[in-house]
């Protein structure tokens, strides 16, 4: 059964040039084979894999039973990391119980309450940047975005909080080699000076603050708000909770994918807004106009409607995953082409973002496309889509809008270079090259 079109060189230089340049990699493919192509990159594994780019395709590929195409078997590369029981590596109704489970703390009232947090954390980290001197903003962004993670998804604060800060950047620091999570060939211990020999040393030590967290989590009880303590007191239909294990890969994965993913996002939103002068006075407006003087809170987060826009137009030009994949258990047609079982599907963001007919001059950063439209949901994909669609969305996108907000009223931000930056694949995210080099000046005057 033959796959797509796609091109034809060693799955080592398709590798090389995806990591390097993801979105020219993509697009080149696009421009020679169309929405539908084939490729062989490390993570579809020793045969070729296959980009679905158009609305039809993505719709099919979200659509699609997970008997015949697997969201866990997908994300395998990833199991080393989260685990056997994060939601990102279950299918069917082991993936069903574990969404029930976890969605609650992330949406409606119990998301307010983070307000707060997030906008302090946000304003002691701005407070302490350089003034006058060019920085990179990612590395600050992943601080604040660390922080908010630790203290309103983990409850932590205090010594035990910078303990697992320090350990956790750790293991951070050895996964953002983008080949250990996307090769998985590389993901073996070949001695103690190799890259997987140190992953599993820091994963060990991040294990250990985990599970200490979750025991004391499950001692504590009473009345605690934090996401933890309320998935440590969640309960099924037939009254069974979540075990330790559970819990441990489900934090780690949403430490993987909240952490990195959020602060990767607003690192691109902040770098769209400094390159469209226009529409970074627009949106600084805004919020001016929203919140003023006071300090934000969370009732001030509705009205931040252009803000919102804006966030979703970055999110769309630079979404900072690559796509949401499957992989095929059975053979099955996917836009127009017979795939057989065993192939790694992937369902682009980048390309399923750019469709002409979705969005009119598709290359064009318009912080106002989304004002008063909701997404097409198989068109603007940076949080998957379908039944696995993250269920961090809701929190991601009120964190970015709060750290968003508190940024644009506390420093004024300027690019170091005048221009965007460029895209490269920092672990499994499309990161900006250099990090998005600013220079900050103090706030403007209201």
């Amino acid at each position: 059964m033959p796959l797509p079109a796609g091109p034809r060189a060693p799955m080592v230089a398709q590798t090389a040039a995806f990591l390097r340049r993801p979105f020219r990699f993509m697009q080149r493919c696009h421009d020679r084979y169309g929405d539908t192509f084939s490729v062989r990159l490390g993570f579809t594994g020793p045969g070729r894999g296959v980009v679905v780019g158009g609305s039809d395709g993505v719709r099919e590929v979200f659509r699609a039973d997970s008997t015949v195409l697997s969201g866990g078997q997908g994300n395998e590369p990833l199991r080393p990391i989260m685990g056997d029981h994060s939601v990102g590596l279950l299918d069917g109704e082991a993936h069903a119980r574990q969404r029930r489970l976890l969605m609650p703390p992330f949406h409606g009232e119990r998301m307010r309450a983070y307000a707060d947090v997030m906008r302090d954390v946000t304003l002691r980290h701005a407070a302490a940047w350089p003034v006058g001197k060019p920085f990179a903003l990612l590395p600050r962004l992943l601080a604040i975005a660390l922080e908010i993670l630790l203290r309103t998804v983990f409850g932590m604060d205090g010594d035990e909080l910078l303990e697992t800060e320090q350990q956790l950047e750790r293991l951070l620091a050895v996964l953002a080699n983008p080949l250990l999570l996307m090769v998985p060939s590389l993901q073996r211990d070949l001695g103690p000076l190799t890259p997987w020999r140190r992953f599993l040393r820091e994963r060990a030590a991040t294990d250990a603050l985990l599970y200490r967290r979750i025991a004391q989590a499950r001692s504590e009880g009473g009345d605690r708000q934090d996401v933890l303590s309320l998935l440590v007191r969640a309960v099924d239909q037939d009254g069974s909770g979540l075990t330790d294990q559970e819990l441990r890969d489900e934090l780690v994965t949403l430490l993987l994918a909240g952490h990195e993913t959020s602060a990767t996002s607003l690192a691109w939103v902040f770098d769209q807004l400094l390159s469209n002068p226009e529409a970074m006075a627009d949106v600084h407006g805004d919020v001016q106009a929203v919140v003023g003087p006071e300090p934000l809170r969370a009732e001030h987060l509705p009205k931040l409607e252009l803000l919102e826009s804006a966030i979703r137009e970055a999110l769309r030009l630079r979404p900072a995953a690559p796509g949401a994949f499957r992989k095929t258990t059975a053979p099955v047609t996917l836009a127009g082409h017979e795939i057989p079982p065993g192939t790694v599907v992937m369902a682009s963001s980048y390309l399923a973002q750019r469709q002409p007919d979705a969005y009119p001059e598709p290359d064009r950063f318009d912080p106002r496309r989304f004002v008063g439209r909701k997404p097409d949901p198989h068109a603007w994909i940076p949080f998957g889509g379908g039944s696995r669609r993250c269920i961090g969305m809701a929190f991601a996108m009120f964190e970015m809008k709060v750290v968003c907000a508190t940024l644009l009223s506390a420093v004024r931000l300027s690019l170091a270079n005048g221009r965007p930056s460029e895209v490269t694949c920092r672990a499994v995210f499309q990161s900006p090259v250099g990090g998005v080099r600013v220079v900050a000046a103090p706030a403007r005057s209201t």
